[in-house]
């Protein structure tokens, strides 16, 4: 009994979870960015900078705001996150839904037999690009997070444990 008196509590503070810390970026290159997109960068202190990327090298990236470019280190990066816009697959969806209401309204089988599909194909696209080019996402790209795994202690009355778990 004294020896789990000593035990628990040491196992408990060696197992006890604690604060993860995001690796530091080691280059701005790894991360899939490239120039021109449209990145939101939050440094250490939290402040958040928005605009085009401008420049991108192993230990330094750059952002023109509208404030003007902001040049941050890879030491000075808390958060990189890039935004992305559905063009070419809102105009493949597009594409597809103008084609199946054309055939639809334009097929039915008359005296020739033909279907003219091009008018509500590139109608549909068109439709479909500007809606891809209005809906966006914006993707945290560092750090990344992924799947993690965790183990917590459990304690109760008259018994203690192990949780284990598996996080994405």
């Amino acid at each position: 009994m004294r020896r789990a008196a000593v035990v628990v509590p040491i196992a408990l503070v060696l197992l006890a979870p604690g604060p993860v810390l995001a690796q530091p970026l080691e280059s701005f290159l790894a991360l899939p960015i490239k120039s021109g997109d449209q990145v939101r960068i939050e440094d250490q202190s939290g402040a958040a900078f928005t605009g085009r990327l401008t420049h991108l090298a192993e230990g330094e990236i750059a952002v023109q705001t509208s404030a003007g470019e902001k040049r941050f280190t890879s030491a000075g990066v808390r958060e990189v996150a890039v935004r992305k816009q559905r063009r070419l697959l809102g105009t493949l969806v597009g594409a597809a839904v103008g084609a199946a209401l054309g055939a639809l309204a334009d097929c039915r089988g008359g005296e020739n037999n033909t279907c003219d599909l091009d008018l509500p194909i590139l109608l549909g696209a068109g439709v479909g690009f500007g809606v891809g080019a209005a809906i966006h996402k914006t993707t945290v790209v560092y750090p990344q997070r992924g799947t993690h795994a965790f183990v917590a202690p459990t304690v109760s009355r008259g018994a203690f444990g192990l949780r284990a778990g598996l996080r994405w």
